[in-house]
């Protein structure tokens, strides 16, 4: 898997762009230590699953400069998901190959934030396919 960091100050474009282009595909959201990530990849597996098969509605940068806070929100009534991560240090965009797989946000407190798109696509190859 690739991984490439979003610059800070790129964040905001990055995001509205993002849940532009991403709006609707189904998400599985989860946090983990970001500790026990970086040491195996593999925990991944044991991470706390906050939404499973959602529909994605975005992400947003939201709060000032100096304490930003970026929310990913999916899923419909009742089980429509806000995930607020306060304080995020790091924005990746994580890729199979040319395809898309999702995001990771790790923050301050040592949490990685994971959004995994259910089958990583090519944005182009599925634009029309997933309803806003």
């Amino acid at each position: 898997m690739e991984r490439t960091e979003v610059a800070r100050d790129g964040w905001r474009d990055f995001c509205n762009e993002f849940s532009r282009r991403h709006g609707g595909w189904q998400v599985d959201i989860s946090t983990i230590s970001t500790r026990l990530l970086e040491q195996d990849p593999d925990a991944e597996a044991a991470a706390q699953r906050l939404s499973h098969d959602a529909a994605f509605h975005g992400i947003a940068l939201e709060g000032a400069a100096e304490a930003p806070v970026l929310t990913v929100s999916a899923g419909e009534p009742p089980q429509h998901l806000d995930h607020r991560v306060g304080g995020p240090r790091h924005l990746w965009l994580e890729k199979r190959g040319v395809a898309v797989r999702g995001l990771r946000i790790d923050d301050a407190s040592g949490q990685s934030t994971l959004l995994r798109f259910r089958v990583p696509a090519v944005p182009e190859e599925v634009d029309g396919v997933a309803s806003h």
